[in-house]
């Protein structure tokens, strides 16, 4: 089994990607070789997960 990755649909895209409907989410589990033809076209790209929020220092109470 070919490993899959995660691919976001970028707005280059029509409703169809790679043979699969547009995602509503935008999202789709590519192989290499399906996501390959979209990346050259550039209506997807990898996805990348959002960074966790930064924790800052919190104010101190005592005062």
């Amino acid at each position: 089994m070919k490993e899959r990755k995660l691919y976001e649909v970028t707005d280059r895209a029509g409703p169809w990607v790679a043979g699969q409907r547009r995602p509503v989410d935008g999202r789709l589990w590519l192989t290499d070789s399906q996501a390959a033809y979209e990346l050259r076209l550039g209506t997807i790209r990898p996805y990348v997960p959002p960074a966790p929020p930064r924790r800052g220092r919190k104010p101190n109470a005592k005062g």
